[in-house]
């Protein structure tokens, strides 16, 4: 009988170890809630720069974009307003300069700005542009930029001139249920080389990777993992990449093989509405939500997770 119920025993045990070693490679955390907005607006992108957080946001009903300015506390600091402009995509710095993208998908017109974060005041740097979602920069200082609509990654030069650097079937827009809209490619991150562009499209349910040539053209573009209406991406410095999943709720993990699985975050004290988009300092994982299907304000929630991010180029 002993001998019958040691292997049982070791078994269940053994079971016992699993969910304790798989939440690790999870990195599973504790979310808590960082920010939260004003009713009526729905939190998109982020960018964290000298311990100061960028928020952009989009509306559905208002007339001219936001971008919030917040200290390391959470603290609002500053209101900057994009005229013309609702939906404020991604943010990215490149030499200390504040860029931003945004459209209007009443008019199809967006553009990619120049904001000075201290006075406030918003340039255009580029236009033709439908619905512009993404924003990167790589290694010499260009910017790269995905347009929902229109299913393109431009190359935006510092001068401001605008060509297109990949298209394609995977960046096709396809059908978003939820929206009832044919949405293609919309958030991009390079990885740790800069010789891979990832770029998330959200009406296919993929994460598509775009090859840097050694000239800095676009290479082969290959499907490289399946996302449910994928949105903002990050990368953490084992090469893993971080995607939101607005309408599952959820961020996923995509490593470095392509392989995905959900991240199972703590959410005890504080649950996602919509993640859109992400950002890293060091462990700290900030997760913005938009909160436009469902209940509660947008908000920007933080969580630790196990390895820190990907350090930006340029930011």
């Amino acid at each position: 009988m002993r001998r019958i119920l040691l292997p049982i025993v070791f078994l269940l045990v053994s079971l016992s170890i699993v969910p304790v070693m798989a939440s690790r490679d999870q990195h599973v955390g504790v979310l808590h809630r960082f920010v939260s907005l004003q009713a009526g607006l729905n939190a998109e992108g982020l960018v964290i720069h000298d311990g100061h957080f960028y928020l952009s946001t989009f509306s559905f009903t208002a007339s001219d974009g936001t971008i919030f300015i917040y200290d390391h506390d959470g603290t609002l600091e500053k209101s900057i307003t994009v005229a013309g402009l609702p939906d404020v995509g991604q943010l990215a710095f490149s030499d200390n300069h504040l860029y931003v993208v945004a459209g209007n998908l009443a008019t199809g017109k967006g553009a990619v700005l120049q904001v000075n974060p201290e006075s406030g005041t918003v340039t255009t740097l580029a236009t033709g542009f439908q619905l512009p979602n993404g924003l990167a920069v790589d290694q010499r200082g260009n910017l790269f930029v995905t347009d929902l609509l229109a299913g393109t990654v431009s190359k935006v030069t510092e001068h401001g001139t605008v060509s297109v650097f990949a298209s394609g079937p995977l960046l096709a827009p396809d059908l978003v249920p939820q929206v009832g809209l044919k949405l293609g490619p919309n958030d991009l991150a390079f990885d740790s080389k800069g010789t891979g562009l990832y770029v998330t499209n959200l009406g296919k349910g993929t994460v598509v990777k775009i090859e840097i040539q050694r000239d800095g053209t676009a290479g082969a573009i290959t499907d490289f993992a399946a996302v449910p209406t994928p949105d903002g991406v990050v990368f953490d410095v084992k090469g893993n990449l971080y995607v939101t999943s607005p309408f599952s709720n959820a961020v996923f993990l995509v490593s470095s093989n392509g392989s995905t699985q959900q991240v199972s975050f703590d959410t005890s004290h504080e649950t996602f509405s919509n993640p859109t988009n992400l950002a890293f300092v060091g462990h700290e994982l900030y997760v913005t939500s938009g909160a436009f299907s469902l209940p509660g304000p947008a908000h920007i929630s933080l969580v630790n997770v196990r390895f820190p991010g990907l350090p930006l180029e340029n930011g």
